[in-house]
């Protein structure tokens, strides 16, 4: 028996836990990127953590805005 190549082999949890600030910057190969979406695709609660975490990363930038205009 032959392992599953690990470009096509589907991501866990906490792989995509590893992959996500890559994902978010660009930064995965065009493989990695679409296992990660495919990922997304089957696991509302990493969808959950991605979103949550896109919130999160924009909370400062909108408080620095907030202060300058204050």
């Amino acid at each position: 028996m032959t392992d599953p190549d690990p470009d096509t082999s589907p991501l866990s949890c906490p792989e995509m836990v590893e992959l996500l600030t890559a994902y978010l910057d660009g930064a995965l190969s065009a493989g990695d990127a679409t296992r990660f979406e495919v990922h997304l695709d089957l696991c509302p609660g990493c969808l959950t953590y991605l979103d949550q975490f896109r919130e999160t990363v924009q909370i400062p930038g909108w408080a620095r805005s907030r202060c300058r205009t204050a």
